[in-house]
């Protein structure tokens, strides 16, 4: 095979394959750069197909046992300090101070978790305890890494943890 022919079929296969075409030919997403890279815009037919994956994805949850949770998208820095993750991922994470306090975008939905967890004293009959969230985090990426969909600074994700 030539080298032309090789490129077509590579390019053609790339069209077809790439989600961040078939999220604009479809009209399902996109990105804004007065937005913000790597922060999705989520377009009716694109919310469509994604709930139709989180009422799937609750579904199943809820059959294997977890329970559903939601936190709140920013959490004070102590509690990141505490847990460990302002030490190795501040430079991945959106900090913000308002009035003398200090809070992070959540990166993670762990240590929220955790805090529900603890929020009273457990029973050994209650373990295992399972939560689920379907929790939107935010993290800094370089510019340089950010993928369509595959990389972003915004994302929602299936978070689930188990206490034992």
């Amino acid at each position: 095979m030539n080298r032309n022919l090789l490129e077509r079929n590579r390019k053609r296969e790339l069209f077809t394959t790439d989600h961040r075409l078939i999220g604009q030919q479809l009209d399902l997403y996109s990105i804004n750069e007065e937005v913000g890279s790597g922060l999705i815009l989520w377009h009716p037919k694109g919310t469509t197909v994604r709930n139709i994956i989180r009422d799937f994805w609750e579904k199943e949850h809820i059959k294997s046992g977890y329970k559903l949770v939601s936190t709140p998208h920013i959490a004070g820095e102590e509690l990141w300090q505490v847990s460990g993750h302002l030490d190795y991922y501040k430079q991945n994470m959106y900090l913000l101070e308002k009035d003398d306090e200090k809070y992070v975008v959540k990166p993670m939905n762990c240590p929220l978790h955790l805090q529900i967890y603890k929020s009273r004293p457990r029973s050994y009959r209650e373990l295992p305890i399972r939560y689920a969230e379907w929790g939107t985090v935010y993290r800094y990426e370089r510019s340089g890494t950010l993928q369509g969909l595959l990389r972003a600074r915004g994302f929602t994700q299936d978070d689930a943890h188990i206490f034992c």
